[in-house]
């Protein structure tokens, strides 16, 4: 029910386009909320916005739950609380949204160490299955596809990956598949 009047509230809100294109975005997925905004002044615009129409539904902001960040490419002082109208906010300089982790400086190598870590733990709860000799190697490379990859690229879509970054993800990937095929050998048998 709770969700129902949480969608019906985000439709009255003018989240077209993206955050190119506009001053705020925001993300939703069940019940989480995510205001994004380039200004200050568009942040408490829209919260305010989103404040009022849930107000009007009968719903309330719990301000223990609700934080504050602001992503910048330099290290900057982190403020204590974000006031906005009566509500006051702590402040965060990371935080965990659908099962990604977001930081002050919007890098994702812990992220990415995160995902990695996952997909060891996935690999080692199927490793009877990748050792199994009962199952041909485009069996194991599909568990490969299908479950352990997946564990590590969830939320990739947004990752805008450094040099050392991709190598972590490359090394990961041959790490299993060395363990799914074998060791390879070069053409003159070393």
């Amino acid at each position: 029910m709770f969700n129902l009047i949480l969608e019906g509230i985000i439709r009255k809100l003018d989240t077209r386009g993206n955050i190119s294109t506009n001053l705020t975005q925001l993300s939703a997925y069940t019940d989480d909320l995510v205001i994004i905004a380039r200004t200050r002044n568009a942040l408490d615009e829209m919260f305010l916005t989103l404040e009022k129409e849930a107000r009007d539904a009968g719903l309330v902001v719990n301000q223990s739950k609700t934080k504050y960040m602001k992503t910048a490419r330099e290290k900057g002082k982190l403020t204590q609380q974000y006031i906005i109208g009566q509500n006051q906010f702590e402040s965060v300089n990371k935080f965990t949204y659908s099962g990604s982790q977001i930081n002050m400086q919007n890098k994702i190598s812990q992220e990415i160490r995160k995902r990695i870590q996952a997909g060891n733990r996935c690999y080692y709860a199927h490793k009877n299955l990748l050792s199994s000799k009962l199952l041909n190697y485009n069996s194991k490379f599909q568990i490969y596809k299908k479950i352990i990859g997946p564990t590590v690229i969830y939320g990739s879509e947004t990752w805008v990956l450094t040099t050392s970054d991709e190598n972590q993800l490359k090394i990961f990937e041959r790490k299993i598949l060395r363990k799914i095929y074998g060791p390879t050998q070069n053409p003159d048998g070393t």
